[in-house]
């Protein structure tokens, strides 16, 4: 678990085609969350669409997809 950052419970650090992910929180649901989110990031890092915003609406879709995986959807 990484050092508490206020306002995060993670971050995801990507370069030189590796990525980091740091989780913040010490509760298991929102860990397991906040590891989907940031592993969300490194996917649409490797999406060939221009990225408007850390959180834009293609981060979203490939989001709402891989929850509904973890799911069981």
């Amino acid at each position: 678990m990484a050092k508490k950052q206020p306002g995060l419970h993670g971050v995801c650090l990507i370069g030189d085609g590796r990525a980091l992910i740091r989780i913040t929180s010490a509760q298991d649901t929102l860990m397991a969350d906040t590891l989907l989110e940031e592993y969300c990031h490194v996917l649409r890092h490797d999406c060939p669409l221009p990225i408007t915003d850390d959180h834009d609406a293609v981060f979203w879709a490939i989001l709402g997809e891989v929850t509904k995986a973890w799911r069981g959807e």
